[in-house]
């Protein structure tokens, strides 16, 4: 469970948003509250989506803050239910309830899918970069932190992500093989830098 793609995005953005929870609720507007809330989650299943795909769709600004009310919604009440399994006869209603919102989800799922926004398409991220990143976030909301690590690591940060560019100027290979990823099939670009070939 703990190597699913699906669990380390669920937890990175849960804890994430839980950190930073007493930021967020004191913005009084619950729309700003929502987008930023959706902003985070993108910018937190960044780095899990770079490591896996190479790629992150700007879909989730907006998808993300209109579908967390009803996924909040539906784990709370599955929670209750959970928690006190004899209420699940007696809740045929919200049982109905809850499968009205899922086929919500569905069909706004399939919406968004449908709208072509800009997909960053990068380098995937090392281990050490990742790690980096979240340490960044988890206590950046630490003055101390600000004050005497912050620039430390986000030097580190930003070396340990050029690092594999710089290594690929400055070394003279002959032959380079991509693999680019073109959603619908395979595509192979073979450079022969000695012959000065493509």
């Amino acid at each position: 469970v703990i190597f699913s793609v699906s669990f380390q995005l669920s937890y990175v953005i849960s804890a994430g948003l839980l950190l930073y929870r007493e930021k967020l609720m004191k913005i009084v507007n619950p729309l700003i509250r929502i987008f930023i809330s959706g902003f985070a989650s993108m910018l937190l299943s960044w780095p899990v989506l770079l490591y896996y795909f190479q790629e992150v769709s700007l879909m989730g600004m907006f998808f993300t803050p209109l579908i967390s009310p009803v996924i909040q919604i539906i784990i709370f009440i599955s929670g209750i239910l959970m928690l006190m399994p004899f209420l699940i006869e007696m809740a045929i209603p919200v049982s109905i309830f809850l499968k009205s919102l899922l086929m919500f989800l569905e069909k706004i799922t399939f919406i968004f899918s449908s709208i072509n926004l800009p997909v960053y398409k990068g380098v995937s991220w090392g281990l050490v970069s990742i790690i980096l990143f979240y340490v960044v976030y988890v206590f950046w909301n630490n003055k101390i932190f600000r004050k005497k690590y912050s620039k430390v690591i986000l030097c580190l940060f930003i070396i340990t992500l050029t690092y594999n560019d710089c290594i690929d100027m400055l070394d003279n290979k002959r032959v380079i093989v991509s693999f680019i990823n073109v959603a619908q099939g395979d595509c192979i670009l073979i450079e022969c830098k000695e012959q000065g070939l493509v």
